[in-house]
This record gives structure tokens, C-alpha cells and sequence, in this order.
């Protein structure tokens, strides 16, 4: 009697399945800069595309506006030429008023009326032919999450298969951008800094997408008529400015990255060393990491008295004792 043996049977195999673990895997083990396109790479071993277009944004009274956009394949100055046309953009509102549901657009078919001249252009000019997009409302923000797959060959449109696929895996892919969002996060926090410092994540138009309890109290701290949802209108300036990533408030002290289109925010209370200045700061590093002054100097190009002159006001504006007390107060500062 022939016996099959169960370990070595050949298994059929799910691509789908196979692409969610993947999907999933990658969200926990791709840094996030690198996130969008990785997932995308697995996303176009079932559905192929040539372009995407992965963002957040809003449906005015005029059309789609977008907060931020990850563009795969695509220019940079896509989106400015978008603003544009967004007006013309019924596939893009199709989306947005059918939440959930894939929409299957064949561009010169839908563009083709006189009405729609200027996205007609746009989409011959970035080779955006053939469109899925699909639509997942953002609970927190209100906000569209989209994801749109373009397709270049006008030819090569879409089949119903794909329609129904590319929803079903959305909002897998949503979920994955968010848990990889928020190992981000805890990168940016630092985790010596849990405790001391709550975090958020805001776009350019200062929509906050996530914030912590304790980064809302200590933003409102600062500004009493924050509402917790978008950031103030100083906080948002302070933000587009280029040069150093942070505000010094009277009671708080911010910092962001930028990743990608999305700016990663830490906050925390003010604290006496935040006032230093540069050269103090960096006299104050050096002696914590217990430098002499005449290292000190040596390394700064200055005078040893100056730094010793440098050590008292720094102790006095810090309100440190001793050297100890700089030291831990830098540590908490996160300096």
C-alpha cells in the first residue's frame, strides 16, 4: 500500500494569503521611508500597475485636495499640477463619496466631454490611462486614506477580478501603513524618553493623524484653544519653516521629523537647560561626558576661563547644582 507522506505532499498555494503575510511581515520589518514602495512591490505581483498614488485628503465643495501622498514612479510635480485640475476629477470624487468600493476608471473614456479638458491632459501627460482607487474613511481625521493604481497602456484596462481584489486588499494595506506608522513613532519618541515624551504625527496642512492624550494636554498648555485635531497656526508655521526641526514654547519644547510627507512630532515640558544657547549647550554636553576645561577648550578653540565663566551661567540658567545634576538634566532633555 502506497503512503503518502503529509510533510512532503506538495501544498497548494494562495497568493493572496501569501501576500497578506508579506504585507503584514513587511510593515513591522521595513523602515517606514521604505514602506510604501515595498508594500506596493507585493501589491503589483497580483494586481500589476506601473504607477500610485498612496495618500490622505479631503472632499471640498470643488473637489478631491490632498494633505500628503506617497508617489510611486511618479514626479514630484505631479501633485502640483494636480491642483489644477482637481476640479475636473470625477474619478477621484467617485471615490470619495463611495468609501469602500474600488472604482474602475477607463481615463480617455471618462475624461473625453470639453468639461474635462485640463484632466484629460494631465492623466495623457503622466500616463495615467487605466485607474483603480479605492477610498477608506480615517475615523480619527475624517480624512480619505486612498490608494489609486494607474496603469499607462490605455489598451491594458482593468478587469472586474482586479476591481474586486485591489478591495478586498486595501484595506490591508491601510492597516499596515498604520502599524508601520506607529513602530515609527516609538523610533522617533526614543524609549528612554517613554514617560517624558508623548508623540503625534501631523501633515503639511496640519491635520494631526495621531496624537497621544499627553501631547494634546501638553500642546494645549501652550495654545488653550487647541482643539486636538489640527495643529496650531504658529505650531504649523514653525513646521513649513526650514532650518531647525523645533518650538520653544513657554511651557513646551516640540520637535519633528519630517518622513516622507508626514511630520513625526515629539513633545514635552520645558525644562531650564531648553534655554541655553548653542555654545552653552555644547559646553554643557562636553562636560557631562566629563571633558576638562582645558579639553573643553581645546576642542572649542577657546579660553579656559571662558569656559569656566561658559559653567557658571549655564549652571545658573539650568538651575544645576553641580555637574551631575547638568548631566541628568541633558539626559532627560534628550540632548
Amino acid at each position: 500500500m502506497h503512503r503518502v507522506d503529509r510533510r512532503t505532499a506538495a501544498q497548494p498555494v494562495d497568493p493572496v494569503g501569501s501576500l497578506l503575510l508579506a504585507l503584514y511581515q513587511t510593515s513591522r520589518e521595513t523602515p517606514h521611508p521604505q514602506f510604501h514602495d515595498a508594500a506596493l512591490a507585493l501589491l503589483k505581483s497580483l494586481i500589476p500597475f506601473d504607477f500610485a498614488k498612496w495618500g490622505s485628503s479631503h472632499l471640498s465643495s470643488e473637489g478631491v485636495i490632498f494633505h500628503e501622498a506617497h508617489l510611486h514612479h511618479d514626479p514630484p510635480e505631479i501633485m502640483e499640477a494636480y491642483t489644477h485640475v482637481y476640479r475636473e476629477d470625477s474619478a477621484g470624487q467617485f471615490a470619495a463619496r463611495n468609501i469602500g468600493i474600488t472604482g474602475n476608471f477607463h481615463n480617455p473614456t471618462i475624461f473625453s466631454g470639453p468639461r474635462h479638458r485640463g484632466i484629460r491632459e494631465y492623466t495623457r501627460r503622466y500616463q495615467h490611462s487605466n485607474a483603480l482607487i479605492t477610498g477608506r474613511r480615517d475615523p480619527r481625521t475624517g480624512l480619505m486614506n486612498s490608494l489609486s493604481l494607474y496603469r499607462a497602456d490605455p489598451d491594458r484596462q482593468y478587469s472586474e477580478r482586479e476591481r474586486r481584489l485591489c478591495q478586498f486588499l486595501v484595506p490591508h494595506c491601510m492597516e499596515a501603513l498604520q502599524i508601520n506608522r506607529m513602530l515609527q513613532v516609538e523610533q522617533v519618541r526614543r524609549p528612554e524618553s517613554r514617560g517624558v515624551v508623548a508623540v503625534a504625527i501631523a501633515d503639511a496642512l496640519g491635520t494631526l493623524h495621531f496624537a497621544e492624550p499627553a501631547f494634546v494636554a501638553l500642546v494645549r498648555s501652550e495654545w488653550m484653544d487647541f482643539d486636538g485635531d489640527t495643529a496650531p497656526t504658529a505650531l504649523q508655521l514653525a513646521l513649513l519653516r526650514s532650518g531647525e526641526c523645533r518650538f520653544l514654547g513657554r511651557t513646551a519644547l516640540l520637535s519633528w521629523v519630517l518622513c516622507k510627507s508626514l511630520y513625526f512630532l515629539r513633545a514635552r515640558q520645558r525644562l531650564p537647560i531648553d534655554g541655553l544657547t548653542p555654545r552653552e549647550l555644547s559646553i554643557a554636553r562636553e562636560v557631562s561626558a566629563g571633558l576638562t576645561h582645558k579639553e573643553i577648550a581645546r576642542k572649542l578653540g577657546i579660553a579656559p576661563a571662558t569656559v569656566r565663566n561658559h559653567l557658571n551661567i549655564i549652571h545658573e540658567r539650568s538651575h544645576a547644582r553641580n555637574n551631575a545634576e547638568l548631566a541628568a538634566q541633558l539626559h532627560m532633555a534628550g540632548y
